[in-house]
């Protein structure tokens, strides 16, 4: 039979007694007042440290020491328990304490694991899946977590042939074309692109041979202009010497 779930059973003194009576009804005052009386006779006593120790966590009864939130190991009093307590509750005492810390293991992984995954399926850029994949990586072989890593990179691969996708149907010009070029290549590795990148050089020369056209009848257009305006010079100047000589 475990010590500290039926403590009252293991304990003859009756000043102890009521101390731990105390506790169970929280009456931490008074407790306290007992187990000091009982500290004050005798300083290595094992049992008045446990029950500091459960005033101190505010736990009723010694199983409820395995409910805290947070272990218990740095204490003064549990180490003072463990100090001087016999070696069966000291031991009981111990397990209590390391299950508080692999419970808190198993619901962190559980916790970082959900957030991840709801991070990864809900991504909306490159760093979301970058973040979810750092939390994976943390969790080593917690479930599935290895293969979710996998999987954030193949989203943020997917994810960067999907930009180069807009960039190339939204090319317009030669610079267009090229950047759409450059996002391409991030992803040979992953997807056949071949066809698309050479699309991108074509895109760019056509959009360039566009430009050059453009340029050239804008520059038609302005020697027009400019031999239109010599001429109609050569007219008025042509017509100002007629009338200097009739009048």
């Amino acid at each position: 039979m475990a010590k500290l779930e039926n403590i009252l059973e293991y304990i003859d003194d009756s000043i102890m007694k009521r101390a731990f009576l105390f506790l169970e009804e929280g009456d931490w005052v008074k407790a306290n007042a007992y187990l000091e009386e009982i500290l004050n006779e005798n300083p290595e006593n094992g049992l008045a440290y446990l029950g500091k120790l459960m005033i101190d966590t505010q736990a009723h009864t010694c199983v409820e020491l395995m409910d805290l939130a947070s272990p218990f190991d740095e204490n003064l009093n549990y180490k003072r328990c463990i100090r001087y307590a016999d070696g069966e509750i000291a031991e009981e005492l111990k397990g209590y304490n390391a299950y508080i810390k692999e419970r808190n293991v198993i619901v962190g992984n559980a916790t970082a694991y959900n957030e991840a995954l709801k991070l990864m399926n809900n991504a909306k850029s490159e760093e979301d899946y970058n973040r979810a994949a750092a939390i994976f990586e943390k969790l080593g072989n917690y479930e599935n977590a290895l293969q979710l890593i996998k999987e954030c990179f193949d989203g943020k691969v997917r994810m960067k042939f999907e930009h180069a996708e807009g960039m190339f149907n939204s090319a317009y010009t030669e610079q267009d074309f090229y950047e759409a070029f450059k996002a391409y290549k991030e992803v040979s590795d992953y997807y056949d692109v071949k066809d698309k990148l050479e699309k991108c050089i074509q895109g760019a020369e056509q959009a360039k041979q566009a430009y050059l056209r453009i340029v050239q009848k804008k520059e038609k257009a302005l020697n027009f202009v400019g031999i239109a305006i010599i001429g109609t010079a050569a007219i008025i100047a042509v017509g100002a010497i007629i009338f200097g000589i009739m009048f």
